[in-house]
């Protein structure tokens, strides 16, 4: 009778250990921002689990259970790079934001209305979609169209923006920006400089992103 019982549980828990569908959206430049998020997908797909991973950067391995789709950037949005490139080197806040969004933006824009992400959106399903986040908060809207979870993964420091898509209290004075740096003691002067930075990032570049999502989105 025990081993009838034995028997019947060992079948159930087989029968219920499926692999997941795992979708990874990674429409970015920065190979920086793309190398955890591929040792995270690598390390998903070493478990049984069926990954596909969208980036313009390839992984020069071959991994079991492992699906990539190259994205192909267009020209304009290259043009697009550079001059991103130059804004940061001059330490322009309003170039930088104004050129940044224009970058990420018409690239995630092209990711959705490329053919292979269209077709990807035609036919196939997933189980989690996982979003490399650099202000494309339009990208998880993917979780809509596959009606299942989302993750979002981001390997810089907090925005405004990550707070409120996680419902997680604002702590503008004690938790360092991503523009006021870090500081292992923070003394007033610091504390006032990183409430100014969230300040702007809540009043100007959170609404203005939103917006710019929006547009995308519909």
């Amino acid at each position: 009778m025990k081993s009838k019982a034995v028997a019947i549980v060992l079948i159930i828990s087989i029968l219920s250990c499926e692999a997941s569908r795992i979708l990874f959206m990674n429409p970015t430049f920065s190979k920086s921002h793309t190398i955890p998020l591929q040792a995270l997908a690598k390390i998903l797909a070493s478990r049984g689990h069926d990954v596909t991973f969208v980036s313009p950067f390839k992984l020069n391995e071959n991994v079991q259970n492992y699906r990539e789709i190259q994205l192909e950037v267009s020209a304009e949005s290259l043009k697009n790079f550079d001059e991103f490139s130059k804004v940061m080197s001059e330490s322009n806040p309003l170039g930088v934001l104004t050129v940044a969004t224009k970058t990420i933006f018409n690239l995630g824009n092209e990711t959705l209305q490329s053919t292979a992400i269209r077709h990807l959106m035609d036919t196939e399903q997933f189980d989690l979609i996982v979003v490399g986040w650099f202000t494309n908060s339009f990208l998880v809207g993917l979780a809509d169209h596959f009606k299942c979870p989302s993750v979002v993964f981001f390997s810089g420091s907090l925005f405004s923006m990550l707070h409120q898509m996680v419902g997680n209290p604002l702590a503008a004075a004690d938790a360092p920006h991503a523009m006021s740096g870090r500081k292992e003691h923070s003394t007033f002067y610091h504390r006032l400089t990183n409430f100014f930075f969230y300040a702007f990032d809540v009043l100007v570049i959170r609404n203005y992103f939103n917006y710019r999502s929006k547009v995308v989105y519909e």
